[in-house]
């Protein structure tokens, strides 16, 4: 649920349109274009980059970011090695 949502239900219905027409994937191209679709989209995107800037500043966990990704290096270096194990050792049995 968007904060949106419960004190301006226009606002979100609107975004919740441009959603459905709009990749979230590159958060810059999103923003960007919500920017320019009219302006109360305007107002919605300018929203977005102040809140998206106050949680980068403020609240983003970077300890906890950090332990996931050294978590995911971790477990695929250990996948790729046990991939070529299995590989190399299957072929030196077929030989």
């Amino acid at each position: 649920c968007l904060p949106e949502q419960s004190y301006n239900t226009e606002a979100y219905k609107e975004l919740m349109e441009f959603m459905d027409r709009h990749s979230l994937n590159d958060g810059d191209k999103f923003c960007a274009s919500l920017m320019r679709e009219s302006s109360r989209h305007k107002g919605l995107a300018l929203r977005i980059l102040e809140v998206r800037s106050a949680y980068c500043k403020n609240d983003f966990e970077w300890d906890n970011l950090k332990r996931v990704a050294v978590k995911m290096v971790d477990d695929s270096n250990t996948s790729i090695m046990r991939d070529y194990v299995l590989e190399t050792s299957q072929a030196e049995s077929e030989k």
